[in-house]
C-alpha cells in the first residue's frame, strides 16, 4: 500500500529511487523486490525495460570530411 501512494505522489521516480525512500522510512527492502511489486501492480515507469525514446540520428550519414588545408597546401 505504502508503495502505491509513493507511486501517486512521486510519478518521476524510478523504481530504485523509491526503494531508496522506503528503506529510509524503515521498511527492509531491496530493488528487486520493489520491481517485482511494480510489475504484479501495473504501475507504470519502471524497470530496465521502460520505453525510451530512439536516439537521433546524425544529420549527415556516411559522409566524409574534407582533408585539411593549411594555405592552399595539402597536408598531411
Amino acid at each position: 500500500m505504502r508503495l502505491r501512494e509513493l507511486a501517486a505522489s512521486r510519478v518521476r521516480f524510478g523504481y530504485r529511487r523509491r526503494t531508496v525512500l522506503l528503506r529510509r522510512e524503515g521498511w527492509q527492502v531491496n530493488a528487486k523486490r520493489i520491481y517485482r511489486l511494480y510489475t504484479d501492480e501495473g504501475l507504470t515507469g519502471c524497470g530496465p525495460n521502460t520505453a525510451r525514446r530512439p536516439r537521433a540520428e546524425p544529420v549527415c550519414r556516411n559522409q566524409r570530411r574534407p582533408p585539411r588545408t593549411s594555405g592552399g597546401v595539402w597536408t598531411s
